[in-house]
Parts: structure tokens; sequence; C-alpha cells
């Protein structure tokens, strides 16, 4: 970071480091030390009465409200801060705390360095690549694989709409002598599945699923060759990535070993690091995101979204498209003012808002979940399955079958209109599986998301995607069953039944 962007401190009480760490808001009345130049947005560092270092977290309001606001949340902890980091006294600059802990910081980057070594020694013969997004993590990543000695193939998904992300990722290329290989989807597509699944939300976040995880399929197949992709995430920022391990193969893209090289580092080591570099990052955490994404991304830092003003037509498209959202869906305006579309589930309260009020937008907007029920028959639960539409799919499975009376017709089972499975011989075996089946190959017909994965999946060209559909050629079709797996539609809207 510049010298002229500080990292202020904050000293709070025991049950204050308690909330910090639990990643809950410190109420002013857990302050007992704040510095006074402390900006609304700001990044500080959150440290107990011993003044040991514990958080970083991002200020709600100025150094002077933080100790005189009462009766509510004021700082919001995003790191918890793992390791002997040591800070100067007072008055410090950002490359003086770099400076302190250089031994701190050699350690993690040589040990992090190793691992990309013996990783790549390990995995011979695959090219070797590095997912970057223009955020602070993938930075790091890059730098750490480069001081290791390689030049990786830079992997970029371009969605159209991040924020300052592609001329960054742009000038890191030619400023290390790079090859890029980058794709993206058109930005019409993302309007066009914010109508079919509602704005991408903290607990439904389609929206990195299509435009991300399916355009890396994409871009993996693009490469033209197994890689070993560097990957820059870190086992402190959630749950689920705590238990992941350093290396494992990718379920989306086959073709794809993942590793971790920077996983046992926290926030302070990267931004003490990409300062020892002098390297170029996205001017927006100087303003105080924690977190560099997509224009209005619910995922970002509410509290910085909220003061800061986008100068692009995206954002403004963006935002007009939530709210004809809500229009069409007669939402409350509560819904669009509270930007209450962040979420698909809400707490029992939430200021300002009625609970019958909640209820009906949870209703309105609650998650759609395509899977199966038992009952006379398997039943196609949450929308009305159409097998006209599956029926040209069917080769995929290897399966011929025919329209009767407006029933889909196999060897081996009858569908109804609704989606009703039934055997048509008693002695089938699989019966469920092979309602799986056909149900996937459903949401492909009937909810596409035009992330074009699967054709590019498809070595024998059989998949061609046009009118906004999905549309198989059966006599390419080798029946590899390869672009089923690698469907967002699929892995997002079909959760398996684990009864």
């Amino acid at each position: 970071m510049s010298d002229n962007v500080s990292k202020h401190t904050v000293t709070v009480t025991s049950k204050g480091i308690s909330m910090a760490k639990r990643k809950r808001g410190v109420y002013s009345e857990e302050i007992l030390d704040a510095d006074p130049d402390i900006r609304k947005g700001d990044v500080i560092f959150i440290k107990d009465i011993k003044r040991v270092l514990q958080c970083i977290g991002i200020s709600t309001v100025s150094g002077e409200e933080l100790r005189t606001t009462s009766g509510r949340s004021v700082i919001r902890s995003t790191s918890v801060i793992r390791g002997n980091i040591k800070l100067p006294p007072s008055g410090h600059t950002w490359k003086q705390t770099v400076q302190l802990n250089e031994p701190l910081l050699n350690e993690a980057v040589n040990k992090s360095v190793k691992f990309v070594r013996s990783t790549v020694n390990k995995y011979k013969g695959r090219a070797c690549t590095v997912s970057l997004s223009g955020g602070k993590d993938s930075l790091a990543v890059l730098l750490v694989t480069l001081k290791a000695g390689i030049k990786p193939t830079i992997l970029y998904a371009d969605t159209h709409m991040d924020c300052d992300s592609s001329e960054l990722v742009k000038g890191l290329v030619k400023k290390y002598g790079l090859n890029m290989i980058s794709y993206g989807l058109p930005e019409e597509v993302f309007y066009r599945n914010l109508e079919r699944l509602g704005p991408p939300s903290v607990d439904f976040r389609w929206c990195c699923k299509v435009h991300q995880l399916a355009v890396f399929c994409i871009l993996s197949e693009m490469l033209g060759k197994e890689d070993l992709s560097f990957v820059g995430l870190r086992r402190y920022e959630g749950a689920t990535r705590m238990r992941m391990p350093k290396v494992w193969q990718s379920t989306t893209t086959p073709n794809e070993i993942c590793a971790y090289p920077i996983m046992d580092w926290n926030a302070l080591h990267v931004w003490m690091f990409l300062t020892w570099e002098n390297a170029p990052y996205n001017k927006l955490y100087e303003e105080g995101f924690d977190r560099i994404g997509c224009y209005v991304c619910p995922m970002s830092n509410k509290s910085v979204q909220m003061v800061h003003i986008w100068d692009s037509p995206v954002a403004e498209n963006w935002m007009n498209s939530i709210k004809e959202f809500g229009q069409k869906n007669n939402m409350p305006q509560v819904w669009y003012d509270k930007n209450l579309w962040e979420k698909r589930c809400y707490p029992a309260d939430v200021p300002g808002v009625a609970p019958d009020v909640l209820k009906e937008i949870e209703k309105k907007q609650k998650r759609p979940n395509y899977d199966i029920r038992i009952e006379d028959g398997y039943s196609h639960s949450g929308r009305v399955f159409d097998p006209a539409e599956v029926l040209p799919l069917l080769p995929i499975l290897g399966i011929k079958g025919r329209m009767e009376a407006g029933w889909l017709l196999t060897e081996d089972l009858k569908i109804s209109p609704d989606g009703k499975v039934y055997q048509i011989r008693e002695d089938v075996t699989g019966m469920r599986k092979k309602a799986e089946d056909i149900f996937d190959l459903s949401m492909m017909a009937t909810m596409c998301l035009e992330c074009s994965a699967c054709t590019f999946a498809c070595k024998s060209k059989a998949l061609e995607l046009f009118d906004q559909k999905i549309h198989l050629d059966a006599s390419k079709c080798n029946g590899c069953r390869k672009c089923i797996p690698i469907c967002p539609a699929v892995y997002i809207l079909r959760p398996r039944n684990k009864s």
C-alpha cells in the first residue's frame, strides 16, 4: 500500500476481541482507544488491552464516533490475525510495519515458494496457470509463483462488470511478460439470468457459478492441455475453506489440479508482501474495500459500497435491472431501498421492516430447488416439467424416447407432463438414477443459463447454443456425458436428495 495510506489502530476490551474473532460487530462500548483520524470505511488493526494485534476490521464510523456512538456496532471484523505480527509505536507508517515484520514475511514467502516448486515437480508435464482476478490474493499468488521461477499462463474470467480489474490484469500480464487466455460471457447474459433466477445474493451466488466457474471450465478447454492452476484461496476466509486441502482435483474442470500457495496466509501477510514487492494493485482497496468483486456485489463491504458512487454504465444497468425485477415481481419498495435483494433468507427482525413484509419477500424470492421427491412415482418438484424439451437431448444418455399424449416414454420409464416418473416394467433396476439423469437433462433443456461451457467441453461438436437454449445434433453425439456435470443449471439448481 502507498505510504500515505495509514493502517489505523483500535484497542478494544476482551469482550470486543471475542466478538471480532467470531466475525461479529464490535460495539462502541468495547472501544478503549482509537486513532482520531480514522475515516468511515477505513481498514483498521484491532488490538487487545495488551496491545497485541488480534484482528483486521472495517470502521463503519469515523474515529471520533467510534467511542461516542452507543448501542450499535461500529467495527466489522474481516480477518483474524494468526502469527506473531508486530506493530511499531503509534504514528507508524505502513512501510515501517512491513520492515518490522520482514523475518516473519520471509518465512511465509519461502514456505509458499517451496510449496509451488514441489507441487510443480509432483505434477510434471502439466501447464502451470494462475487464475488472476485482479484482487489482492490472486496477485500475491502470481508473485509467489514468479519467485519460484515459474512463468505461468494467466487465466482470466472477464465478467465485463468487475471493478476496474480488467485493465489491471492486462497491465500485470504486460509488466511480467506473461501469456494470458481470457474469456467472458456477454453482459446481456447476466441480465437474462437475473430475470430467471433473481438478483445474486449472499446465500445464492449463482453469478459466480455461471460467470466465473463455468467460464474457467471454458478457459481450461481453451488451454488445450491438463494444467496445474495456482489459486489465491486462503483458509481464514471461511469455514468451508478452512477444511479444504492445499491441492485437490477440480470437480468441475477434470483437466485441472488446483493448488493454493498462500492457504495459510492472513490478509496482513498479503498486504505486507504486496508492499514489499511494490506490486500494482486495485486502488479501490485504499477506499476501504476489503474485497474486489463486481459492481454492486452482494458480498462487498456495505459501509463502503453505500458511499461509493460508481461512475460506470455497467453499475447503473445492474441497479436498474434489480429495480425492474422488483417491479415485475411486485416487491415492496423497502426490498430495493434497504438492499434486501442481497439475501434470500433473513433473521427474525430487520430494523425498519415489518415481519409480515419480510415473510412476503422471502416467499417471492425463495431459492429455486428442482429436486426429485418420492410419492406414487418419482416426482420432479419446483417447476413444471416439459418432456418435449427433454426428448431431443436423450441421445446424450444413450436413451431413445418418444412422445405419446404429452408423456415422454423411454424403454424403461414414462414421465408425465408434470414430471412424475413411473417404471414401465417391474424388473427395472436403477430407476432413480435414470430419473436423476433425465431431470439433469431437463435443467439443461429448460433452464439453460447460456454459459456455453457444455459446447466447449463437447469434443464431437454435437452441442450448439442459439436462441438462448442448448441444441443437440444427435448424429455427432458420442454419449460421453461430459456436458452434464459442468452445466451450472444442473449443479446450482439440482442438489441431490441425500435421503
